[in-house]
């Protein structure tokens, strides 16, 4: 074969690289027919030896998407496409671009770290895993579109430019085709079937549609049946029933009612701090309750009185860096736990068993729950009935002894933190500086005491309670 030098400092077109290359294949591949893999198929078979976490990385996709979110409200003017980064594996085709940013936006929504500013110093929020919504959208499709339409529903309460609810029903119906197809199948009460019935009773909450969404939670309590009973699945899958518990406590709150589960179906799997062991065996600290009000409680209150007592000391104490913060799932089993125990001495609607100053430290328990129950918008959620049974005991209270004011005042202190708004500024300022008069208490520090003695967070309810209390004294 005869020499042949190439010169790579001229220009070289691409038929003679083609013939140069060919040149110098020349013999060692003479009478020889390479055989060339197919693509395609080494393309299918590696798919297919790849598991499905290689395929889809949720904590990357979280990440990206709030990135997207952040560019987008820095001004970013090149929009991405939402498939090159939430997975074209699982998620729906949208066609629009419009519909991708919402999209885009509601997923980025759902998969933020939950954190309230007010419980940030008390709940540690740092290393929170993936949240199991976000998980759910990767899985189920009737689940994607539920959890679209929820985020939006909560999202436009929160922002000034608000994306078309029309896209939110287009999503709604779209879950509701998928679960009427998958009821006549095998996979009928599937996790993903139930999660799928919580995001939507907790979709009908954020609308206010609570009689659309007790049918949810009707059918929820029939699928839990057809599972084997909430404590079987409790132990299979505690992240699901603890989102299941905590709706059920919401409605049963909502509308006054007693819950459809019972603590007897949390206790079991439940890692709530307090709440979970109640009788002799209990040895609490005597300081978690005044001995003056203790004596006019029945014991079913006192203990859920002194359950909610100790979580607000350790919530306190958290908030003053003396003990490590309460790990977020620990913290809403707690919650929860201690509302059914709440809910177990009475509903709060029907006939009250209960003296007047029961009946305040009972409603009083209901408002300072109120704030540390947050749903998918991170607020304190509005429950009506819970306001107006603040507001009646507030200014309806007629004991006269000094423990029946300790106890409206703390009333009225926690409540503008979850029940009471500015509107009620005009009865509430008035009865606070009357409150405080009547009791001799001429300073923040003076307030302070008295508040210590009953389930009060600082960081949640200090704030707005000083500011309160500076402007009661023009009164």
């Amino acid at each position: 074969m005869p020499f042949q030098f190439v010169d790579n400092n001229t220009p070289i077109d691409r038929a003679a690289r083609r013939r140069i290359r060919s040149h110098v294949a020349t013999g060692k591949n003479a009478g020889r027919t390479l055989v060339r893999p197919s693509r395609t198929k080494a393309a299918a078979r590696e798919a297919g030896s790849r598991p499905i976490s290689a395929i889809i990385c949720v904590p990357r996709v979280v990440a990206d998407a709030r990135d997207v979110e952040a560019e987008e409200e820095g001004g970013c003017a090149i929009e991405r496409m939402i498939g090159d980064r939430l997975s074209v594996f699982s998620f729906p085709e949208q066609g629009s671009v419009k519909a991708r940013g919402i999209v885009q936006r509601a997923f980025s929504f759902v998969s933020r770290p939950f954190q309230p500013d007010d419980l940030q110093t008390s709940v540690d929020m740092t290393d929170v895993p993936t949240s199991m919504w976000v998980q759910f959208m990767f899985l189920d499709e009737a689940f994607f579109h539920c959890a679209i339409a929820a985020s939006v529903t909560a999202r436009n309460g929160l922002v000034v430019e608000k994306d078309d609810p029309k896209e939110a029903m287009r999503h709604l119906s779209q879950t509701f085709r998928l679960i009427n197809e998958r009821l006549s199948r095998d996979d009928a009460v599937s996790d993903e079937t139930i999660a799928v019935v919580v995001i939507l009773a907790q979709h009908e909450r954020l609308r206010g549609q609570y009689r659309e969404g007790l049918v949810h939670i009707s059918g929820l309590e029939r699928m839990v049946q057809l599972r084997g009973g909430v404590t079987a699945l409790s132990r299979y899958r505690p992240g699901l029933t603890q989102k299941m518990f905590k709706v059920d406590l919401e409605y049963a709150m909502h509308q006054g009612t007693a819950t459809r589960f019972s603590t007897e179906d949390i206790v079991p799997n439940s890692t709530a701090l307090f709440g979970r062991f109640t009788g002799p065996e209990m040895n609490y600290d005597i300081n978690m309750i005044d001995p003056r009000l203790s004596k006019h409680l029945r014991n079913d209150l006192e203990t859920i009185f002194m359950d909610m007592n100790s979580l607000a000391r350790l919530m306190n104490d958290a908030c003053a860096g003396y003990c490590p913060r309460i790990k977020p799932y620990i913290f809403l089993d707690t919650v929860i736990l201690l509302g059914y125990r709440l809910l177990q001495v009475s509903p709060l609607s029907g006939s009250r068993l209960f003296s007047s100053l029961e009946n305040a430290v009972h409603i009083g328990l209901a408002v300072f729950l109120m704030a540390l129950l947050r749903g998918l918008a991170m607020k304190v959620s509005n429950v009506p009935l819970i306001s107006n049974l603040a507001r009646s005991v507030a200014q309806g209270h007629i004991g006269s002894g000094r423990v029946d004011k300790e106890v409206i005042l703390w009333i009225l202190f926690t409540g503008r933190a979850s029940a009471f708004e500015e509107v009620d500024d005009e009865w509430f300022l008035p009865k606070m500086a009357e409150t405080t008069r009547s009791l001799g208490i001429d300073s923040w520090e003076g307030v302070s005491k008295v508040l210590a003695t009953f389930p009060w967070v600082s960081d949640v309810h200090g704030k707005s309670g000083q500011a309160l209390w500076y402007k009661s004294t023009f009164f």
